[in-house]
């Protein structure tokens, strides 16, 4: 495996010789397809699985398809589960699927289960609470409770929390969940590879003049940025899917999608080490969206401009004008201004896109990330926060 090392070393966490504890990582499909490629990968959509074990932990790669949970559905259960998650918050066959003989021996031969999925880590508090299910969950919520939701489906899940180690990915959403419905989450900092996500060495100039946004999240705003994208700007070039309209001669949509081999992570870095700038614009939210592609636009050296959402992960790391350009949502004109003036002075850019790379190697690199998930891996059944 060719894995990029992380930038920091983990080994600050086990200097005090305890055994570490046993730790399962149950992650989408593809995962272990793109380990096994024998390509450079970046490590940040494995949450610290590849970093523990480079350090000497006993981890496992669960993929979801492993339980049966991930692989396509009958229609009568897509019916059931679209009811059963309006009125409970809970995704039914996932939960038939883990509390299965054959998933829970495979999980219960962990001391703890780290899982990024919402439907599976919902599925996973209630078969912990109920002891089916004995390793307790460190669940990486995306935005699985929002501010609003006040209906039986956001009580149970808010009941449920109470039977993990509930974690946010946002400083925002952890603070406004706080305040909202006094759910104590702990903040994980979602980090990248800084190891893969460089600038270019040779720092050519490049022929493809262009400024370059990217994404597939329902949260993307696409609309607001090509609204604000006039005749006389450079080249726009969108990768993602959820561009399919008619747009301007000056802007150009390449499909791309994680899980497809249409694109690869080494022609995304190509794409951000060519861009003059990147754009990462997002509807108001309190999910952390835009945070992957932004922080590997940074670690690239990127100045990035970012849509300003309630959901920003952390503002000491995201400051305006200084590690990025924060935009309100939805502004055309904003947008517009926000454009114009990293176009109009190239050296601004280059500042803000230096601090941007040594923001992701010192506050928002995998390594931090790793460090997060393996505390929570410690702790002990119903610690506090």
């Amino acid at each position: 495996m060719m894995m990029a090392a992380t930038a920091r070393t983990i080994e600050e966490m086990t200097r005090d010789g305890s055994k570490h504890p046993r730790v399962a990582f149950l992650l989408k499909s593809a995962r272990r397809r793109r380990l096994e490629s024998g390509e450079a990968i970046p490590g940040e959509f494995f949450y610290g699985y590849v970093q523990l074990q480079e350090t000497g932990w006993d981890v496992a790669l669960i993929e979801q398809d492993d339980l049966g949970v991930g692989l396509t559905e009958a229609r009568a259960w897509t019916a059931v589960n679209r009811l059963s998650h309006a009125l409970l918050g809970l995704n039914l066959r996932a939960l038939w699927q883990l509390a299965r003989a054959r998933s829970r021996r495979q999980l219960n031969e962990f001391d703890r289960v780290v899982v990024a999925q919402n439907s599976l880590g919902f599925c996973l508090c209630l078969l912990h609470g109920l002891g089916i299910v004995k390793p307790r969950p460190v669940f990486i919520m995306m935005g699985g409770i929002d501010t609003e939701v006040r209906g039986v489906a956001g009580l149970v899940r808010r009941r449920l929390l109470k039977f993990s180690d509930a974690s946010s990915l946002s400083r925002g959403e952890a603070d406004a969940l706080a305040a909202c419905h006094g759910l104590r989450l702990h903040y994980i900092p979602f980090g990248v590879d800084t190891r893969f996500w460089t600038p270019d060495a040779a720092n050519n100039d490049a022929d493809d003049d262009y400024v370059l946004a990217i994404g597939n999240d329902p949260q993307r705003d696409y609309a607001t940025l090509l609204a604000a994208w006039a005749p006389d700007l450079p080249r726009l070039k969108i990768v993602s899917r959820l561009v399919t309209g008619p747009v301007a001669d000056n802007v150009e949509v390449i499909a791309g999608h994680y899980e497809s081999a249409a694109i690869t992570d080494a022609d995304i870095r190509d794409l951000y080490r060519g861009a003059r700038f990147v754009i990462i614009p997002v509807r108001e939210t309190l999910q952390p969206s835009g945070q992957s592609a932004c922080l590997q636009a940074m670690a690239c050296g990127k100045a990035v401009i970012l849509s300003d959402i309630e959901g920003l992960w952390d503002r000491t790391a995201m400051r305006d004008g200084e590690t990025c350009v924060l935009v309100p949502p939805g502004d055309v004109e904003a947008m517009d201004l926000a454009v114009r003036s990293l176009l109009s002075d190239p050296a601004y850019a280059a500042t803000i896109g230096l601090a941007a790379r040594q923001a992701t190697e010192t506050q928002l690199d995998v390594s931090v990330m790793t460090e997060a998930v393996a505390a929570l891996c410690r702790r002990g059944e119903g610690s506090e926060p």
